[in-house]
């Protein structure tokens, strides 16, 4: 039995090294249709890829792209920060308590459906073109998926389980650290990768239709002089940085998610 185990393992990895080097293949085979293409056509509709990482290092070097991302991260750190210690309490206590989610749960499905788009005016009036406008359309980005998926977790704890628990005296704070946290806790992982890539979503928004700064504003000012290659520097300088942001999302919800009620309880 353990020679049979080991060896689906080996087959496992295996297939996992073999789809690993297609992607990577796939990787350098993008990058040479881009270059070809760049080299075939005008530098104002399409740079090579060469010309856009020499950009790219030009704007390291001279500290305009990390002075760029510093502006930007600081409306999504802040932003995603609140999101999660206002929307995992509220998730719960909406998961958790039946009159409460009568009361206040239609609002958070209201929000699920609306464009958060539709809310920058608003916020733009409220709060002016600041960095607490910029924090607060990250936060409004992010704080309806967490609410959301917390309170779908909160409700997923099997009934059963809590009853047992109870039976066993299990009561207060011991409920809440022994069953119900430990049967959240995919849900909570959840929560926070969904809150990191809705973040970026709405930094992003808000950098390239209101307040030119951050990396929005380089890409703006860099279109405005027909810099084709910054344009598409900083593009992927914001897709790398969401790819990055998910990936450790990903991560996060994969340590969670075995640390549950069954990793809990062992």
């Amino acid at each position: 039995m353990t020679t049979l185990v080991e060896s689906q393992r080996l087959e496992v990895r295996a297939e996992s090294r073999k789809l690993r080097s297609y992607r990577y293949v796939s990787y350098v085979a993008a990058l040479l249709v881009w270059e070809v293409a760049g080299q075939l056509t005008s530098d104002l509709l399409i740079p090579p890829v060469s010309q856009v990482i020499v950009a790219m290092w030009g704007m390291i070097i001279d500290g305009t792209l990390i002075t760029a991302l510093l502006v930007s991260n600081q409306s999504l750190v802040f932003g995603v920060m609140l999101a999660l210690a206002i929307g995992i309490p509220a998730g719960i206590l909406l998961g958790r308590s039946r009159t409460l989610d009568r009361i206040f749960g239609v609002y958070v499905d209201i929000l699920v459906v609306t464009p958060m788009v539709s809310l920058i005016p608003i916020v733009i009036i409220v709060l002016g073109l600041n960095l607490s406008a910029r924090v607060m359309i990250v936060f409004l980005f992010a704080v309806v998926t967490v609410v959301a998926n917390v309170r779908t977790g909160a409700r997923s704890v099997p009934p059963g389980l809590v009853e047992m628990a109870r039976a066993y005296g299990t009561k207060g704070w011991n409920m809440w650290t022994k069953v119900l946290i430990p049967g959240m806790l995919p849900a909570l992982g959840a929560a926070l990768r969904l809150a990191l890539s809705r973040g970026v979503v709405g930094m992003v928004i808000v950098e390239l239709t209101l307040v030119s700064v951050g990396l929005g504003g380089l890409v703006l000012n860099a279109r405005a002089l027909f810099e084709a290659d910054i344009v598409f520097a900083g593009t992927i300088v914001i897709l790398m940085e969401g790819l990055l942001l998910i990936r450790l999302g990903r991560y996060f919800e994969r340590r969670l998610a075995p640390a549950g009620l069954h990793g809990g309880a062992s």
